[in-house]
Formats: structure tokens, sequence, C-alpha cells
């Protein structure tokens, strides 16, 4: 069919591409040779024809078709030129090499077809250009109107599809010109249309370096009993216009699965369109294959194979389901699974999966391998009704789940036992105990154990179960033994007992403060007070609590805790002039206070420096020197002095709280200043700098 199908059929296309030759020479006309002008100026943005072309080395094919139904049917019975320059590596202008192609006369094509059986798709091209064109059954209304216009579109798409399977078809068609007076290295640049019709012409330019394109399988799938492949639309539809598709076995000799090339329909509904071609392939499971792809351009010409991948089918039937029996096994505590199977030869492993009524199946074995026939469940802390399904795996991953199988799952598991054990204490001899709840739900009561010694017996305090998660000892506080000891038993419902929790050591209640401490001594700077301490005699105290309050406060505040051995403290927020008043407490391990025994009264003396002020010496714009200062809560005056000669005369007494004094007579001498304060008492002088 095509022209490298065999060395009989090239010997059949060569004379029969001879006749055509024959059938096309006698209506080559003067025009052929004729120079004409670059038709660009007159070219339409309308698209009637598309022009491909294929560069053999020793000649150029031109192929083209019409872009819709309605050019086609335009050029069905007109002659198309041919029209050539060179492009490179000298430009030319356009010349006539043909101006006779066309459709093959109806008389000359039937012989044709007649005389040359090897080239069916004559007969397609003859029936879809010629005959039956009112072939309508239906009268004047719009159903013949739609009848004949999906018609006259299958007769254009029917004779393009012929033409591109068989370049004999396509010469007969008018749609194919041969090329060969071509140069060595020469570019050619190529026109197509009909004519005194430039608007409907379509260029083509053709470089005489032949780049081959091979079709790529893009992925594959292995389904059941099929296997598909894909290769990207987009991708080849530049190059080809259907497909062979080939199959080995072993790699080497591939067999063709389709003797008509293989062509995808295409929809225009975007919701339709796939981004690949897909073909399907129905084969044996479990055995290997190779495919590859071979395309078929719109020449007629074979491409290279594809690099060929390789899939094998996968069996998704799963096997059939097992057979399963559930019992208790008391001695072993816990539930046994067994099984059988109708078809163990299909089964590869099992796996036992188990729901408590109410919850989600969950698997709860490991793989078992395929002659496993029970396994023991051992369910943890359940008590109630669950649910046994045993799943069964193929060779090929396939999984059947058996009938589930409910039975009432006994708690065989003990709870886990209480704990963070903790202890309050208080002066009546009073011991709570108070635990955390543990993690299972089936908990109804707890056992408590008591003793004076961590080496004596324990001896049980509860007579029966305990339902709370609190419980209340009560000891001698007058005993010689300091420390308790307890601990605890959680009970499940199905009266599992836990294992002994952790012993809680506890302490006897003490009712005795420590022995008091108090201030000895203490020193006095300008900002901080030091205090000597003597710390509490008593062995059990964890800690010194410093108290401090002024003159006018009721109530003592902590002013900060001590270690217990401190002997010292030094105080540095202060002010100067305030009476503190001081007191030591000491605290012991019980959180007993100890009584205080003296107070320290402590007065702050009064700052006379006057420096802390923040003396200011600026001038105005009228030249007048003013004198600034922040007043300090002790400050009640100023007193200005000017130096006269060698003596210090007073310029200015003012309040301190008038923050600025005015110098209205300054003329630059030295300047000084005292801060008289509440009590009378004046500060160091203090020497001014404008």
């Amino acid at each position: 069919m095509l022209l490298h199908t065999s060395s009989s059929t090239l010997i059949k296309t060569w004379f029969l591409f001879a006749g055509l030759c024959l059938w096309i020479a006698p209506s080559v006309s003067a025009q052929q040779g004729q120079l004409i002008l670059d038709t660009a100026a007159y070219l339409s943005n309308t698209q009637t024809l598309s022009l491909v072309s294929k560069h053999y080395g020793d000649s150029i094919v031109l192929r083209w078709a019409p872009t819709t139904a309605d050019d086609w049917y335009r050029q069905l019975h007109q002659p198309l030129i041919v029209a050539r320059r060179q492009v490179a590596p000298a430009s030319g202008h356009y010349e006539v090499i043909s101006d006779s192609i066309r459709l093959m006369p109806e008389a000359n094509l039937e012989a044709m077809a007649t005389a040359h059986p090897e080239h069916p798709l004559l007969l397609v091209l003859l029936n879809n250009c010629y005959r039956d064109w009112q072939n309508s059954l239906y009268d004047g209304d719009i159903a013949t109107m739609l009848e004949k216009a999906s018609n006259f579109k299958n007769r254009w798409s029917l004779t393009l599809f012929a033409a591109d399977r068989d370049p004999v078809v396509a010469s007969a068609a008018g749609m194919r010109f041969v090329d060969r007076n071509v140069k060595k290295g020469v570019t050619y640049a190529y026109k197509i249309f009909i004519p005194g019709q430039y608007a409907t012409s379509e260029s083509k330019v053709v470089h005489p370096n032949i780049r081959e394109f091979t079709p790529m399988i893009y992925q594959g799938f292995e389904r059941d009993s099929s296997l598909v492949i894909q290769w990207q639309r987009h991708l080849h539809d530049a190059h080809y216009s259907a497909y062979y598709i080939e199959r080995a076995e072993d790699g080497k000799n591939y067999i063709r699965l389709n003797d008509i090339p293989y062509v995808q329909a295409y929809s225009n509904d975007p919701a339709l369109q796939s981004a690949f071609y897909t073909y399907t392939d129905r084969v044996a499971n479990g055995k290997k294959y190779q495919y590859r792809l071979i395309g078929l351009d719109a020449f007629g010409d074979e491409s290279l194979p594809s690099r060929p991948v390789e899939l094998k089918a996968k069996d998704l039937a799963p096997p059939q389901a097992a057979v399963v029996q559930v019992t208790v096994d008391s001695l072993q505590k816990g539930i046994r699974i067994e099984w059988t199977h109708p078809d163990p030869s299909d089964v590869k492993s099992y796996m036992i999966w188990y729901a408590p009524a109410g919850s989600k199946e969950n698997p709860v074995s490991p793989v078992l391998s395929a002659d496993t026939r029970s396994f023991l469940h051992q369910p943890g802390d359940y008590n109630g009704m669950g649910t046994y399904t045993v799943a069964c795996v193929d060779a090929n991953g396939n999984v059947r789940m058996s009938s589930e199988v409910l039975i009432r799952v006994p708690d065989f598991v003990p709870p886990s036992p209480p704990s963070n054990l903790i202890a309050l204490t208080d002066t009546t001899g009073l011991i709570r105990i108070r635990w955390d709840s543990a993690a299972e739900k089936d908990i109804i009561g707890y056992l408590v154990y008591a003793a004076d010694g961590n080496d004596r017996h324990f001896h049980r305090l509860t007579s029966k179960l305990f339902p709370f998660r609190q419980y209340t000892d009560t000891v001698d506080i007058h005993s010689l033994t300091e420390l308790r000891y307890y601990t605890i038993i959680a009970v499940d419902d199905a009266l599992n007992y836990s294992t002994y929790s952790d012993t809680l050591v506890v302490e006897r209640p003490d009712i005795t403060p420590p022995s008091p401490a108090w201030i000895q001594s203490f020193s006095v700077s300008d900002s901080t007070i030091v205090l000597q301490l003597v710390p509490s005699s008593s062995r059990d105290v964890v800690m010194h609590v410093l108290l401090r309050k002024s003159e006018a406060d009721s109530t003592w505040a902590m002013l900060d805790t001590l270690e217990a051995a401190a002997t010292s403290y030094t105080d540095d927020s202060t002010m100067s002039g305030q009476l503190y008043i001081y007191a030591l407490v000491a605290y012991d391990e019980k959180g007993l206070a100890s009584a205080i025994i003296n107070e320290k009264h402590i007065l702050m003396p009064m700052s006379r420096h006057g420096e802390d002020m923040q003396w200011k010496v600026e001038t105005d714009t009228e030249g007048i020197t003013i004198i600034r200062w922040i007043t300090q809560s002790q400050a009640s005056g100023i007193q200005i002095y000017i130096k006269n000669k060698n003596q210090w005369q007073l310029s200015k007494d003012v309040q301190a709280t008038d923050q600025s004094v005015r110098l209205s007579t300054y003329s630059g001498e030295p300047l000084m200043a005292k801060v008289v304060y509440a009590d009378g008492s004046k500060s160091k002088s203090i020497l001014l700098t404008p």
C-alpha cells in the first residue's frame, strides 16, 4: 500500500507514478518556467491551504490539503500552480515549476483504481470526489441540510485520510508534487496557489538539512488482561497522521498489531480532549511484552521505531475468601483465629484484622505466610464484643477479606498501676493521698497499703475495693517514727490486679515551728542599709524571709528571701530621709514560720549634696542669664551667689519649686548656688558654669 512496503510494490508503484506523470504532462502550459512577483502583498489572512514538505536528499516532496471542506470543494476541479525560488545561499524570484496539478479526471481515476487493486484507497478518492453527491434521504427540511453538511465534511475528511495513507492517492487527488530538480545544499521556498488567486496561496521554506523525528511512547499502564500505551498528541501531530503499533515477547521479533494504520478520533469539545493518543492491547496476565511505535507521515513514509517500553499485565482478580473460626483461648489469655482456604495455591499471604465493637478495624498480625492456618491475638485491655476478619493476598497484591466473625472478647490484661502518688499532711495527724487515673477505662476500684518502715510488711488499709482516687489515713503525730510508706493496686472489671505502684514516702505531720531568727545590727551609708543577721538554729529551716515597712505602713511587705545560712543583707532600694522598719522570719520544710522577736528601726540620712538637681546656666535671646534646676523632694529654697572681687555676695534667694531664676544685672562674674533644706540646713557650695 505504501511506497516502501515491498520490492514488488515498489515496482508497481513506480509504473503507477509514471502513468500519473504521463497524465499530467500533456497539460503543462507555457506558464511553466514563468517568473512571478512575490505574492506577499496579495495574501489574505485566511489560510485555505495547509502545506508540508519533506526533503529526501535528491528530491523534495510537497503535500498540501484544503483547510476546510468549503475550500476543498472550491478547489476540487481547479488546477494548482507550484512556484519555487531559491532562498540560500543566493536569493531568487519565484518561478513556476508546475501549473497543471489537479484532481485526476473521473474516467482516468476509475481505470487506475480498477487496474491497481493494491491501492484500494483510490476507490475512496473516486467515491468521495465524483460519486453520489445527491445521496440525501430527506426532502427540503432542516434535517436534509444537516445531513448534507455532515456528508459533505465526511467526504473532505475521507479524501484527506486516503491522501495521507497512500502517495499514489495523494498524487491522483492533486495534493502532491515531487520536485526532482534540486541542488545539494540549496534552501528553496515553495508557493502553492490557484491561477489568478494569490489570496489562497501557501508557502513553505525547505532546508537541505534532513532532520528525522522518531516517535516516543510517553507512558504505559499495566491492567488486568490488558496493557495500555500512550504518546503525546501535540509532540507527534506536527510529524505524523497515523501509526503502527508493534509488539514483541523477546525484545527482538516484533509483530505488527494493526494492519490498518491507527488513527484516534478527536473531539472538538475541550472537555473530551486528551493530551495523549492511547492504544490498548489485550494480553495474558503475568507475561512481559515490549512495545514500539512507528509513525506514518503525510507523505506515506514510515518512521524509525520508537524506543521500546516493557510492560506486564497484572491479575487484578482477588483470591477466594477464607473460611474463619474464632475461639477464646483462656490458657494463652487470647483469641485463637483459625481458617481454611478453598484454593491455597492462589494465596501468597494472610493478615488478621480486628475491630472492637463500634471501632474501626485494624490489622493485628504481621504478614503471615501462605501455609499459616491459625493466629493467637491478645487484644489488650478490652471486655466486650469484637469482630475478626482474615485478609487473603495473592501474588499480584489482590486482597479478599473473609466474612466478619463476631465474638465476646474477655479482658486478659491487668491494668497499669496507679501513678503520680502525692500526699498532703496537717497538724491533726491526717495524711491525704491522691493519685492519677490509669489509661484504662474499666477500673472499678483500688487497694491501699501502708507500712511504717521501708523494710516492714505492708498491710492493707482498705478492707474492700476503694472506688475513689483519694484516701485519708490517720496517724499518731507524737510517734517517734518520722516516715510512713504507701503503695496502691488498681483492679479492673474483669478482676485483673495491677502491679504495685511506686512507693510513696510521707513525713508525718510537723506542728513545731522553727526557732526564731533576728537582726543583730546594721550600718547606714548615703544610699544603702547593711543588716547583720542571726539565722534560726533549727535544722529543718529551708529559708529566711526579710520583711520591711515604712513608718506609715501598717502591714509588712516581703523584701527578699534568703538562704538558711545567710548572715547579712544589703538593702539598696532606700530613699534619703525615710524611716524603715525591718524583721526576719525563718521557715521550715513544712512551711511553719518562726516568731518575730525583734524589729530594727532605721532612719536614712537626708541627702545634702545638691549636685543631683541637674543645674544649667543659659542665656536667652535678650542676653539675660537664666539659672535652671530640677527640684528634689527635700529642697525648700535656692540661694544664688555672685563673686565680687574676692568675696561671694548673695544675689538671689528663691523658692526651690521655682526651678529657675533670671539674673538681669549679671555681667559674667563667677556663680555659686546653695540648696536650703526644710530643716534649715544648707548643702555645700555648688559652682555654676555658664
